[in-house]
């Protein structure tokens, strides 16, 4: 997939590059009492995404732990002269909320899309890797996890480029 995005963005070598993973911005994401469609963007990740754009000294980002469930606030340095800032995130193209106001920081949009079976087997897979018993990933993955794979699904805009994953074998 790499290959395939913006040719011009393969001209930096890999130390020009940084990315930013939403895990760790879940303090700034939806809390677990939020159901769709009314899950925002906290004012702290458009703050921290928009001081990152403008930087002309390093910032620092969040990092997120997830054997331990907690976010790590000002773990990861970002520096302010990589060229290109790789921004990860589920909710990043929704159209509803603040959301939009943070799509309008990108210079370039990317969707990477999986079949819902195959998501759905990964996230039950991820929480049995992380200590849940079968029946407590199930629940997990289709408490929060599915309806919030269904809302980004049914609510993004359109990416300047879309990828599908095939399903897993």
């Amino acid at each position: 997939m790499g290959q395939a995005i913006k040719p011009q963005y393969h001209t930096h070598s890999r130390d020009n590059r940084q990315r930013i993973p939403s895990t760790g911005g879940h303090p700034f994401l939806c809390s677990a009492d939020q159901k769709p469609p009314t899950c925002v963007a906290r004012p702290g990740r458009y703050a921290l995404l928009k001081r990152i754009c403008e930087a002309k000294h390093d910032q620092f980002a969040p990092t997120f732990d997830r054997a331990r469930d907690i976010a790590i606030a000002g773990a990861r340095r970002v520096n302010a002269q990589t060229p290109i800032i790789v921004v990860e995130g589920n909710y990043l193209l929704l159209d509803c909320g603040n959301w939009p106001a943070i799509t309008q920081l990108f210079d370039h949009t990317v969707f990477v899309g999986a079949p819902l079976e195959t998501l759905e087997r990964r996230l039950v897979k991820r929480w049995r890797d992380n200590g849940y018993d079968s029946a407590g990933a199930i629940e997990r993955a289709q408490s929060n996890d599915i309806p919030n794979a269904d809302l980004v699904v049914s609510r993004s805009v359109r990416a300047d480029q879309r990828f599908c994953q095939p399903s897993d074998p």
